[in-house]
């Protein structure tokens, strides 16, 4: 992911760069500096907005009833369902089981 890359996703996503800083718990000044080019953007940033933008998708398509953004093409539900699953994460909270 480029730089003018990961600022367009977070433009499309509407989080500002501080906001973002916050949400992954880094430096705002880290997130300058991927937005700047100044340092690459590590790979696990950019699947991360690929994985909010697939979100922001599903919700705009399930929720919102609109078509998604053909920007998350190659992001697939059993991708979320994956993520969802390793960090032990209902699907929904009808999947919550009693403890």
């Amino acid at each position: 992911m480029t730089n003018t890359q990961f600022t367009e996703a977070l433009v499309v996503l509407g989080i500002r760069q501080s906001d973002y800083a916050r949400l992954i718990e880094v430096t705002g000044k880290s997130v300058s500096a991927w937005a700047t080019g100044r340092v690459p953007v590590p790979g696990v940033v950019a699947r991360h907005l690929e994985v909010l933008a697939a979100l922001n998708a599903l919700h705009a398509a399930h929720v919102l009833g609109l078509k998604p953004a053909p920007s998350v093409e190659g992001v697939r539900v059993d991708d979320l369902a994956g993520l969802l699953a390793a960090a032990d994460m209902p699907l929904s909270p009808g999947d919550v089981t009693s403890q």
